[in-house]
């Protein structure tokens, strides 16, 4: 376990090789790793010295990353959990993750996408919403505001309203931008 004034980074994934590519990642950007194949590992480990970030996989042998999360949030509430998965989660599984932390605002938007692509338009605008109530001029909920009030509410001054909030907000090599501007010309 690193000992070291350098910010740790707590990476678990049961696949020794990914563990020692983002080992290398994170070792060249400055940071002290330390790395387990298990839930059961990561939290000794955690438990030690406490992460700044964990970087785990969805699947491990002995759970899920959501099940790391829960335990790595109890003990540490203020260490930044990122999850990585060749896995696509469905709505109740975000809903799950949400649950942790529903306070995330980039989890809220996920969850919205979710619940839109699952036709839950109420659920889905609930979820964008609450990303703004935690973090107003969240360009990713303003965006996903946008495209569901125009593409499936068929309210367009509040695309409108949402679309320009989200051009101001970002810069001009913001992915989504072009879509926006592209959006708001339609909606003239």
């Amino acid at each position: 376990m690193p000992t070291s004034s350098q910010p740790l980074v707590l990476l678990v994934d049961d696949d020794r090789d990914t563990r020692e590519l983002y080992r290398l990642i994170f070792e060249m950007a400055g940071y002290a790793v330390a790395d387990a194949g298990t839930i059961a590992g990561a939290i000794h480990l955690a438990s030690v010295t406490p992460p700044l970030v964990a970087v785990c996989d969805w699947c491990l042998p002995d759970g899920s990353g959501l099940d790391l999360a829960t335990a790595l949030r109890a003990d540490s509430p203020c260490t930044v959990l990122i999850a990585l998965t060749g896995v696509s989660f469905d709505r109740a599984e975000l809903e799950q993750a949400v649950a942790i932390d529903p306070n995330d605002a980039e989890a809220q938007v996920a969850l919205g996408v979710a619940a839109r692509g699952d036709g839950k338009f109420d659920l889905a605008r609930k979820a964008y919403e609450r990303a703004l109530d935690i973090e107003p001029d969240y360009p990713p909920a303003l965006y996903n505001l946008g495209v569901l009030y125009m593409d499936f509410d068929k309210v367009p001054a509040k695309a409108k309203d949402f679309l320009t909030q989200y051009t101001q907000s970002v810069g001009n090599d913001d992915p989504k931008r072009a879509d926006a501007v592209s959006r708001l010309k339609e909606l003239k």
